[in-house]
């Protein structure tokens, strides 16, 4: 384990924190856009001993982790557009998800619709709880995004098993 519970709790929520919890760089994969590679540092692969087989593996499934995240943060706007929007909107949001539009591009739209609709003026509070929503549901999907953890995922006849002193 490269770092406990505790230690990637307290990193930060920014991409340099999560870098730092993981030992990993993000970089764009040219080959799957909107997904990304991700390149352990050399001190880690060296501390741990890691192929470049391990590695490739390791960038897989992180990439994997962080797409899901990604979906399931997509389900939690188009929920709150759902809640607090009309029919319309809500209907927009979930084309622009199954579409693959990005997380970013789903909160324009719904910024961009409480402008549009007046809805700063005519319901602020409901203004007030659609931020609240949106900021709350991304602090806490940055915490799960910065702790070493992925969840179980199947990948077919393949296991991947990590012993304490991290040799594969």
């Amino acid at each position: 384990m490269l770092f406990d519970e505790a230690q990637a709790g307290d990193l930060a929520t920014s991409a340099e924190g999560r870098e730092a919890a993981w030992g990993s760089v993000r970089l764009e994969n040219p080959e799957k856009p909107g997904a990304y590679v991700y390149a352990l540092k050399p001190e880690v692969r060296a501390k741990y001993q890691l192929s470049e087989q391990a590695a490739e593996v390791y960038s897989q499934v992180r990439d994997f982790y962080a797409r899901a995240l990604d979906e399931m943060q997509k389900v939690g706007v188009y929920e709150i557009a759902r809640d607090n929007f009309d029919e319309m909107t809500a209907q927009v949001v979930h084309n622009m998800t199954v579409q693959g539009g990005t997380l970013q591009e789903l909160r324009t739209f719904i910024r961009q619709r409480i402008e549009a609709t007046g809805m700063r003026l005519s319901s602020p509070e409901k203004v007030k709880r659609v931020e609240t929503l949106l900021g709350e549901m991304e602090r806490e999907f940055g915490v799960m995004a910065q702790k070493p953890y992925t969840p179980y995922p199947r990948f077919g006849q393949y296991a991947i098993i990590v012993r304490e002193d991290g040799r594969w």
